[in-house]
């Protein structure tokens, strides 16, 4: 194995790599928000038309 100098060190790039756990956690995001959303427009929905439970 040969040692790099200091130029070809500089010219190293790095790659992207998408792991398990970095798509767990947007899938787990996207589930979030859409929960969110769903209850936000039943609440708007019940709300507008006074169907509202009693507590």
């Amino acid at each position: 194995m040969n040692k790099l100098n200091e130029t070809e060190l500089e010219q190293i790039n790095g790659g992207f790599n998408i792991s398990g756990t970095l798509i767990n956690s947007l899938s787990s995001i996207i589930k979030t928000i859409h929960s969110v959303g769903q209850s936000l427009g039943s609440s708007i929905r019940r709300m507008s038309t006074n169907k509202l439970c009693r507590v």
